[in-house]
């Protein structure tokens, strides 16, 4: 099952540590996301992606104003 959603956020956003049911891939078609991890941190700057497995625990900020 795929679900895809779309999402904005201003710069200085600050998504809490949190984790889902199901993987993601981020995609930033504008801006740049920063992801952290228990493993590390993650820059997913626009048109590319970042693979989350499921129950990854995640935090995340865009560096500017994002849309993905």
């Amino acid at each position: 099952m795929l679900i895809a959603e779309r999402a904005r956020f201003e710069a200085g956003f600050s998504g809490h540590w949190h984790d889902h049911p199901r993987a993601q891939l981020i995609y930033p078609e504008q801006g740049v996301m920063v992801l952290h991890t228990g493993q590390g941190q993650w820059v997913t700057p626009p048109l590319q992606a970042c693979w989350l497995p499921r129950a990854s625990r995640t935090g995340w900020r865009p560096r500017a104003a994002s849309t993905w």
